[in-house]
């Protein structure tokens, strides 16, 4: 009986700290170029599960020194996790007309400090990894 009671307070301790680890990645985190966001993630904590969106720029670099927005889209996150200090999800692309082509895009935000970490998608070699934080505006 003694040894039940101790598995279940486990069982409570892990999941009330994986719950807490949801809710800290909950906020909106921002990537800039020169002072345009470049991609902007919503993470929201549904009862102890992520959930959110991605607003990917479109952005014009022919004048490195001002780039702006040519066009955005925004993708419902699917299989959205959480593993340690990494979350990742997909988005399913869509084609310049705005229907979806099918194609999923895996992506991952690696915590590096408190609001801060590293953003990249993993399908495609020319894809940087970026500086994200939450709630604050950053200048790449």
């Amino acid at each position: 009986m003694r040894i039940q009671s101790i598995i279940a307070i486990l069982v409570f301790i892990c999941a009330t700290a994986a719950s807490a680890a949801q809710t800290e990645m909950a906020g909106t985190w921002r990537a800039y170029m020169k002072d345009v966001p470049a991609v902007i993630l919503h993470l929201q904590d549904d009862h102890g599960k992520l959930q959110g969106t991605v607003v990917f720029n479109i952005i014009n670099r022919e004048d490195p020194n001002h780039p702006s927005i040519l066009g955005s889209q925004e993708l419902v996150l699917l299989n959205p996790s959480l593993a340690g200090n990494v979350f990742s999800f997909q988005v399913k692309r869509q084609s310049d007309e705005g229907a979806e082509s099918g194609e999923m895009v895996t992506c991952r935000l690696s915590l590096t400090g408190h609001d801060e970490g590293l953003f990249k998608c993993l399908n495609g070699a020319d894809s940087p990894e970026v500086k994200m934080v939450r709630g604050k505006r950053l200048s790449l």
